[in-house]
């Protein structure tokens, strides 16, 4: 699974490059492009529903774990990659391993190659913990209907994954802070709003 999804990862380049004004070539959306390359060869393989959905999430994602490489890898954007991916996680940084690498070969330094690897070791730890059995939510959803009159909405699931977010990565433990998060994202939000 992992060979196809790298044999096809960037498939929808040709289709989306263009070039910047000062002559840098870009390939924006190539991602979705790639893994809509890949669902008739999913067809032809004949995968399994699963194993066709798993390549094409590793596909249309390979580019999330960028984030690795800013130097400060935060509890919560790998808990936030870990929500999505959950299980399929491990091959995506593999994934991201090989593209990376390959993306400059040779001539990429060692230090960056390790630095990298270092990077997606401290992700891992964090999604293996995060594999364990959930905790117990701070707030549910009747807890926002109680406390501040919500409707069950947009919003109100922003609220609930936001908390989820804060609480896997170890920012609120308790209720009552959960209750003051909730309570300051709907003070902020503004008409509209849905996705926090």
């Amino acid at each position: 699974m992992l060979k196809l999804a790298a044999l096809f990862h960037d498939a929808g380049k040709p289709h989306t490059a263009s070039v910047d004004p000062d002559g840098r070539i870009r390939f924006f959306g190539h991602e979705k492009v790639s893994s809509e390359l890949f669902e008739p060869a999913a067809l032809r393989f004949k995968l399994a529903r699963r194993e066709a959905h798993t390549i094409v999430g590793w596909i249309e994602g390979h580019m999330r774990p960028m984030f690795l490489t800013s130097g400060s890898i935060t509890s919560r954007s790998v808990h936030r990659l870990y929500r999505k991916f959950e299980q399929d996680t491990i091959g995506l940084l593999v994934l991201f391993l090989a593209d990376l690498r390959a993306t400059q070969g040779p001539a990429r330094a060692p230090d960056e190659n390790e630095s990298a690897l270092e990077a997606v070791r401290k992700a891992l730890r964090i999604c293996f913990d995060a594999g364990q059995a959930p905790p117990e939510p701070l707030l549910k959803g009747r807890d926002l209907i109680e406390l501040f009159g919500l409707a069950p909405g947009p919003l109100f699931g922003c609220i609930l994954k936001r908390i989820a977010e804060l609480q896997d990565a170890g920012e609120i433990s308790t209720r009552d802070e959960a209750i003051q998060v909730a309570k300051e994202l709907c003070e902020n939000r503004r008409p509209g709003d849905g996705d926090m």
